[in-house]
């Protein structure tokens, strides 16, 4: 899983485009770990609210995740994040950059298919519409280029 989170890490930041099945989007990857560490620190502060305090703080802290589960994810799919069967590491169709996720024409959310255990290659899945389909038997398969 380290080649894996290596090569998620080469593509952090970066301008990029990918084709799939003949259509060219682009594409944002995302370290869902740093994004999962930045949202429990922000649940850490609401110990002790009660639920309507929880919900003002979280208007005014949302985090990363809160907008991704909320734009991209079903509760099948959030199902499945949370287990750790499925690794978030891509979103489609948002600008290059986005300052947010609150984009409701994305293109779908990109995922890999970890629920077989620690692998180098897991299958990579497209999330979108409440739907899932493996799009690729693994990363290096997908058509990724870097924009200039």
């Amino acid at each position: 899983m380290s080649n894996l989170q290596e090569t998620i890490q080469d593509l952090l930041n970066k301008k990029l485009e990918i084709t799939l099945s003949g259509k060219t989007y682009n594409l944002h990857v995302i370290d869902w770990k740093k994004i999962a560490d930045e949202h429990e620190d922000v649940m850490e502060q609401t110990e002790g609210m009660d639920d309507e305090e929880v919900g003002e703080f979280l208007c005014d802290h949302e985090t990363e995740l809160i907008q991704i589960t909320e734009y991209f994810m079903n509760d099948a799919c959030d199902e499945k994040v949370e287990d750790d069967k499925w690794l978030p590491f891509g979103l489609l169709g948002l600008s290059h950059h986005p300052d947010h996720y609150a984009e409701t024409n994305h293109e779908g959310l990109l995922l890999l298919d970890i629920s077989k255990g620690k692998q180098d290659h897991p299958t990579v899945i497209l999330f979108k519409k409440d739907k899932a389909q493996i799009v690729a038997a693994s990363v290096e398969e997908l058509d990724i280029r870097t924009v200039n």
